[in-house]
């Protein structure tokens, strides 16, 4: 249930399995979990206790391997998985900026049935990742530098419920998106008080969805080969809206 390190150079060296059953499993004054803890390839860790504040969530010195979510998780630092995750609890990215990275070097895999709240998840893997379940909400990006996406199962949202934030997918090109199953859903807010109405086409004229999707950034997948762009960029651009009627 606890390490006790007190020296930088005491390691707990993960091969196997470790199941973290106490928030003090890594707490000063010993060494903390950037320090002490260290997994190699095929290792699997269990979070199955709850956060009791934000930032409980420990953080190894290099990646997870396999990371298993059993209890409410919260996290606001950066780090790696390597290979599998899995959450039947929910997890949350609670600092603005963070970033949960997929970078393993065989196929990977998102599963369970729990609740995702990311800030940013990007991919680096060339093998890609297959999104199988789960409720996957993106508050800024979900970024593909190498590798696809391939949702067959998991609920994705790109939330937009305050002016604060929009979140957006990030692809070079279609390829990095494979959608096979699955709800998709791009919020976009506007606040009515001050915005209020949009008119994104002619009332009279015809127009398909897909004339108006290469007008806007409507459905809020926008590939870019270049730069960087965020919510504020898009929100310049934006004619999304939350209910669409067929003309």
């Amino acid at each position: 249930n606890k390490v006790f390190s007190s020296s930088f150079a005491s390691r707990l060296n993960n091969y196997g399995t470790i199941n973290l059953n106490t928030l003090d499993f890594f707490q000063p004054p010993y060494e903390s979990s950037e320090t002490c803890l260290i997994n190699f390839p095929g290792s699997t860790f269990n979070y199955d206790i709850s956060s009791a504040s934000t930032g409980d969530f420990p953080i190894p010195s290099n990646a997870y391997y396999n990371l298993n979510i059993n209890a409410n998780a919260d996290c606001d630092q950066n780090f790696s998985v390597l290979e599998n995750w899995s959450n039947v609890s929910t997890f949350t990215s609670s600092s603005s900026g963070n970033v949960i990275l997929f970078s393993g070097t065989t196929p990977q895999n998102f599963s369970g049935n729990g609740i995702n709240n990311f800030k940013n998840i990007v991919l680096n893997n060339s093998n890609g990742i297959t999104l199988s379940s789960g409720e996957i909400n993106i508050q800024e990006t979900m970024e593909s530098l190498s590798g696809t996406f391939t949702q067959n199962g998991a609920e994705i949202k790109l939330l937009s419920n305050t002016d604060n934030f929009s979140g957006i997918i990030k692809v070079n090109s279609s390829s990095d998106y494979s959608y096979l199953s699955g709800n998709f859903v791009s919020q976009r807010y506007f606040n009515a008080s001050s915005d209020g109405w949009r008119m994104i086409s002619s009332p009279i004229q015809n127009v398909s969805l897909n004339e108006v999707d290469d007008e806007f950034p409507f459905c809020g997948i926008i590939p870019v080969t270049s730069g960087t762009v965020s919510y504020t960029h898009l929100r310049a651009h934006e004619t999304s809206l939350h209910l669409v009627c067929r003309l």
